[in-house]
């Protein structure tokens, strides 16, 4: 990453490394740990199936020119289970 501070001749050069993760590895360990132990995901089906309801409406919204309501959800991250446990 290079950049430039405004008003200032001296840029920063500098490249961040993050270690490399399989982030579907990751979920799917931590989903069979739940099922093991009869607890919810993190991140359960529910979830996923608001975010295709909230991509069907977008879709929808755009097809017709106007904007398509949802049904509110109840509560902050009302599907979220426990975070899973690094590991």
């Amino acid at each position: 990453m290079s950049r430039k501070m405004p008003d200032s001749p001296i840029e920063d050069a500098s490249e961040w490394k993050l270690p490399e993760k399989n982030h579907f590895a990751l979920e799917m360990d931590h989903f069979s740990r739940c099922v093991l132990d009869d607890r919810q995901p993190h991140t359960p089906g529910e979830e996923g199936l608001q975010d295709m309801r909230l991509i069907e409406a977008i879709y929808a919204s755009a097809r017709e020119g106007r904007p398509v309501k949802l049904e509110p959800v109840a509560g902050l991250d009302a599907f979220r289970g426990p975070p899973p446990e690094e590991g």
